[in-house]
């Protein structure tokens, strides 16, 4: 557009746009994202969150139609059970195939025990199982938090940060947890997990040491490539590829 075209068109032009801005948000329609993430066991875990969606976008430099987006409710579907409701997720991003893979990787299942990073439940009761003083016991997920005694761990045996944790429980009953450590040379892998063990249900826990073999864990994979870990399999309504 010519310049001095532009400039005797354009009070007109945003003067008709912000006209049009308060029929925009007349025409905010209510929506929900949803996921569907698939566990071990036939156990599901279901993500819901609410926004308001404009049919069309006032920010054309943007690709933005989520609005308000709530935080997400998280309901366990066990397999023949009663649905149980989860600490929701605070993370208000868009829903999408690749944040559904991400969000379903932070679920977890072993046996009978349902788990993530903020809850650890016991199946068929759904009895809630305490982790805040395991958690005080493991590596800190940020390094600038590290404890003098784990960074002298990780640097003798060549671990580079932690990958996150897994539950189960042993033949005897007895709890488990591994904090999985990702190997410093082979990026991607890993290698070694911080052992410990629970045997009043969570309420006191005792370091195993670090090990080089786990229980829990299949040693030379990433995260993702667990199998406890969650899959993604449906996003608003629409079944996802294998």
């Amino acid at each position: 557009m010519h310049r001095l075209t532009w400039r005797l068109l354009r009070p007109t032009i945003l003067g008709g746009l912000a006209a049009a801005l308060p029929l925009l948000a007349l025409a905010q329609v209510p929506r929900t994202d949803t996921a569907t993430c698939a566990l071990p066991g036939g156990h599901r875990i279901e993500l819901k969150s609410r926004y308001l969606w404009l049919p069309v976008n006032p920010h054309p430099r943007s690709d933005r139609t989520h609005h308000d987006q709530g935080a997400y409710s998280v309901r366990l579907r066990p397999a023949g059970g009663r649905p149980i409701t989860l600490t929701e997720d605070s993370d208000r991003q868009a829903m999408a195939p690749d944040v559904a893979a991400y969000k379903c990787s932070g679920y977890g299942a072993q046996g009978s025990i349902v788990f993530s990073l903020h809850d650890l439940v016991l199946l068929p009761s759904g009895e809630r199982l305490p982790t805040q003083a395991l958690y005080r016991m493991g590596v800190a997920s940020s390094k600038a938090e590290y404890s003098e005694t784990h960074q002298r761990l990780l640097k003798q045996e060549a671990l580079a940060y932690p990958a996150g944790w897994a539950f189960g429980l042993d033949s005897q009953g007895t709890l488990l947890a591994e904090q999985g450590f990702y190997d410093a040379v082979a990026r991607g892998q890993i290698t070694a997990v911080l052992r410990f063990t629970s045997a009043d249900q969570g309420k006191t826990w005792h370091e195993q040491g670090l090990a080089r073999s786990s229980t829990l864990f299949d040693l030379g994979k990433p995260w993702e490539a667990q199998a406890f870990v969650g899959r993604a399999v449906k996003v608003n309504g629409k079944a996802l590829s294998p």
